[in-house]
């Protein structure tokens, strides 16, 4: 057996004994809001693993149409609690509507990387003026045509494995409502123990 073969068989055992990192999976998740109410804060969670240097976020709620008929986005934050937080980042909306957004977030120092492993978004939601019901939260698959995606060494895109979520926007009844109700529920109790 040649050097060379001995040195490329070598190379072959080394490299298999290194753990492979799983591709970057996105479970967007169900997330239930109160009705009426701005500054809801939504994590977006990521597991897998590689190795990666930004993030194209392409996010929709709903059909897109926009506020007081879905939720709408108010911000979107790469930075506390996130896996991009430890590190210095450049983030750049790309485009927006209140209910569509593009944002990317990349970091700034050569060879830097993070583990696409943790928290990789936190979204601020309003649901001011919209009726209680579910609406899509897309990842993928929205009308922007590209899904999101991560970006790697050079440049290169990262596919990641999606699945899109739903926002809940409960039928609370409001404080005020509820203190009424309660209230005539206990006259009516105090009212029928002193008749009887």
């Amino acid at each position: 057996m040649s050097r060379a073969s001995v040195a490329a068989l070598a190379a072959c055992i080394a490299l298999s004994g290194t753990a492979a990192l799983a591709e970057p999976s996105i479970d967007v998740g169900t997330f239930t809001l109160l009705p009426n109410t701005a500054n809801q804060i939504i994590s977006i969670p990521v597991t897998g693993g590689d190795a990666v240097t930004g993030f194209n976020l392409r996010a929709q709620i709903g059909d897109g149409s926009g506020p007081e008929v879905e939720p709408s986005f108010q911000s979107i934050d790469f930075g506390a609690g996130t896996i991009w937080a430890a590190h210095s980042t450049t983030v750049e909306p790309t485009t927006g509507t209140p209910s569509v957004e593009q944002y990317s977030v990349v970091l700034n120092t050569l060879g830097d990387s993070v583990s696409a492993s943790g928290t990789v978004v936190n979204l601020t939601i309003s649901t001011l003026g919209v009726s209680p019901g579910s609406y899509p939260l897309l990842f993928s698959g929205s009308q922007i045509g590209s899904p999101s995606v991560f970006i790697g060494n050079q440049g290169v895109d990262i596919p990641a494995s999606i699945s899109n979520g739903t926002i809940n926007v409960s039928s609370t009844p409001e404080p005020c409502a509820f203190s009424i109700v309660a209230l005539s529920g206990a006259g009516l109790l105090l009212r029928r123990r002193r008749t009887a």
